[in-house]
């Protein structure tokens, strides 16, 4: 006679958590696939609803990590599915993730006054930042300035900034005659980071 086995194998899904960023074109899809009889199973990685990779050893109770290459920037869908010698089936609900390979672009820089004319030492300085970025928006804006002839530049980071619609704006007083430097470093939730010129 027959003992079947009518059990279909567990899945969870390590990483990519779900809604998380990346800046990298190779994603590892991290999962463990577990079975009450069998040690080995039958796992697929789909992405975007079409499988990718099929691996027909996955060691049960083992995380297993399975690298796509070659994706672009965008957002995309996961999921695993897994069956055992008996024929038991399991397929884990979807989790997103976001390519975003793009350093954030800034638009426009502009400084309040704007005329060294109605610059005096301990005014007040505000500098506008128009940050956008196509893909994951917009996670730390950071303002350095410093006298042209220093070597340190000095931060001023959020919370400071105020944000509206794409533009950020903080101010400081300056304390010393002299020609100043200023610029922003931001990033994007994936990471990406750049500079813009100076102002």
């Amino acid at each position: 006679f027959n003992v079947t086995d009518p059990t279909a194998p567990t899945i969870t899904l390590n990483t990519p958590v779900n809604r998380s960023n990346t800046s990298s074109i190779n994603v590892s899809f991290n999962y463990t696939a577990t079975d009450n009889f069998y040690s080995y199973l039958n796992c697929s990685v789909f992405v975007n609803g079409t499988r990718n990779v099929t691996n027909s050893s996955v060691v049960g109770g083992s995380p297993t990590i399975t690298t796509i290459s070659g994706f672009v920037e965008g957002n995309y869908i996961w999921n695993v599915s897994c069956n055992d010698t008996s024929g038991n089936i399991n397929v884990t609900v979807a989790r997103t993730f976001t390519v975003d390979t793009s350093s954030p672009l800034f638009n426009t820089l502009t400084t309040i006054p704007s005329s060294e004319i109605n610059l005096d030492p301990n005014s007040n300085i505000t500098l506008l930042g128009n940050i956008t970025d196509n893909v994951t928006g917009i996670d730390t804006v950071v303002m350095q300035y410093k006298l042209s002839n220093d070597t340190l530049y000095t931060n001023l980071s959020n919370p400071g900034f105020v944000y509206v619609k794409s533009t950020y704006n903080i101010s400081f007083i300056v304390t010393r005659n002299g020609t100043y430097n200023l610029r922003l470093w931001a990033n994007d939730s994936a990471g990406n980071p750049a500079y813009s010129n100076l102002v």
